[in-house]
């Protein structure tokens, strides 16, 4: 009698394993993105690979235990979206925590959490990441995050790299260049236990910069050597993000939150014409009279105007742009350094610099990406503060170790900066009111997947200015 029990009980155990590990559809988690008082994006991805045309069920609820169900409904996908899910939630009450979940042939996904935007808050909080290189090293940073509980996280850009180079862990995600291999460096990077975990609880907001697609290209010239490629990176990032697509491949975009602040989202890449000279140069003066040519631009000319006219009209008391590389200058002995940044399009840079200044347009705050360092400082024109920018290094994208020996020269560089640190990974976290912002900068290990303390290497205070 014993032994059978125990066979039976055997059975039984063995046959639920391996049910469970046969219809684990969700694999890729779920995540929502780009909030408003009203909205929100759903996203998650279905993994069967034995049916074309799918249904998905989705729930929404103001508690966990979805006692209550507010929204409900079903979702179509199939291989041509791979299976991808995406739903913009609508008729939601600003400044409130909702629950949702999928549900495939009778497994629910995880449970996500959101948040819809306030109407008019006192306060708000907001992390920024950029850069995470999965080769690099582990997402310790969302770890963190979530313990801060920010509102939003805002990814400047890299959210993947298109090359799978070792360096700390091992990435098998191969080399994108196609629809197909852009699809894999996402699904791939989703297994970043950090990385997940954050997408789970806290709304995003994206932009992109180059490695979503290819290291330093410029969207105009690109496209036209290399079009289907850009095409394809493009599909497969709006597939795998909880972005709201707002036109074909259109990316920039502004939310209003109240009286507090207006959140601007740049596109510095796919309407961008080659700059004066590739990348880093070192005492080229004839690069840096070609970055001040009348036709080359950064921005785009509708996407320019667009910000152009925001900023003008805007009432908000902090006006924060989310941009992809540095505005700030570098420059060395009269020549500038780094033209894959806005240095690239000087004359541009200036003619925004100068509508800021000539409208009066206060107390605007950029938030930048790509250097994989921490950098901060202002912009100035006419001897007066227009723009402080804030310079967040990568999630663990590496740096090269002959950088280290550039901060103690950072003055003579980097015009009218402030703070410069290069020998770290982490995260910028901002606290935004009225009164004042508060921005911290946050080093954090990534060579390891286990518990190890974060450091705080400054912390800004911005009052209005």
């Amino acid at each position: 009698m014993i032994k059978k029990t125990f066979l039976l009980l055997f059975f039984l155990l063995s046959f639920g394993k391996n049910a469970t590990a046969g219809s684990n559809y969700f694999v890729d988690g779920v995540s929502s993105g780009d909030p408003t008082q009203k909205t929100v994006i759903l996203w998650s991805r279905v993994q069967d690979d034995k049916i074309d045309a799918l249904e998905v069920e989705y729930e929404v609820s103001k508690d966990i235990t979805f006692d209550k169900i507010l929204k409900n409904g079903k979702i179509n996908t199939n291989n041509n979206k791979d299976h991808t899910l995406k739903i913009d939630i609508d008729n939601l009450r600003q400044d409130t925590t909702y629950y949702y979940r999928f549900k495939y042939n009778n497994q629910y996904s995880e449970t996500g959490k959101t948040k819809t935007l306030p109407e008019d808050p006192k306060k708000l909080r907001i992390a920024f990441v950029s850069c995470q290189n999965f080769g690099g090293g582990y997402f310790t940073s969302y770890k963190y995050i979530i313990e801060d509980n920010p509102d939003l996280i805002i990814m400047l850009g890299d959210s993947i790299y298109e090359h799978a180079k070792y360096q700390y862990r091992k990435d098998e995600s191969g080399y994108g260049k196609d629809l197909e291999s852009y699809r894999k460096k996402y699904k791939y990077y989703f297994t970043d236990n950090f990385y997940k975990e954050a997408k789970e609880k806290i709304p995003f907001m994206y932009i992109w910069d180059d490695h979503e697609i290819e290291n330093d290209y410029s969207g105009v010239d690109f496209s036209k050597i290399k079009e289907k490629q850009m095409k394809d990176g493009y599909q497969a990032f709006f597939e795998y993000n909880p972005v709201r697509k707002i036109g074909e491949n259109k990316i920039y975009r502004n939310y209003n939150i109240g009286n507090l602040l207006d959140l601007y989202f740049l596109d510095g890449r796919q309407y961008r014409k080659e700059p004066a000279c590739d990348g880093l140069q070192i005492l080229n003066y004839p690069c840096t009279i070609k970055s001040y040519k009348e036709d080359n631009t950064y921005l785009g000319k509708e996407q320019k105007q667009w910000l152009k006219d925001n900023l003008k009209n805007s009432k908000a008391k902090w006006k924060i742009i989310s941009n992809n590389t540095m505005m700030m200058e570098t420059n060395f002995f009269g020549a500038l350094l780094n033209f894959d940044e806005w240095d690239g399009y000087m004359k541009e840079k200036q003619e925004m610099l100068e509508y800021i200044y000539d409208n009066n347009i206060k107390n605007t705050l950029v938030f930048t990406g790509d250097l994989h360092m921490f950098i901060q400082g202002k912009l100035m024109f006419k001897n007066k503060k227009v723009i402080e920018e804030f310079v967040a290094t990568s999630i663990s994208s590496p740096i090269p170790s002959f950088v280290n020996y550039l901060t103690p020269i950072a003055p003579l560089v980097v015009k009218d900066i402030t703070l410069l640190e290069t020998a770290y990974r982490g995260y910028i976290l901002a606290d935004f009111n009225s009164r004042k912002t508060n921005v911290y900068f946050y080093s954090v290990p990534v060579l390891s997947n286990k518990d190890f303390e974060r450091k705080l290497l400054k912390k800004f205070e911005i009052k209005p200015f």
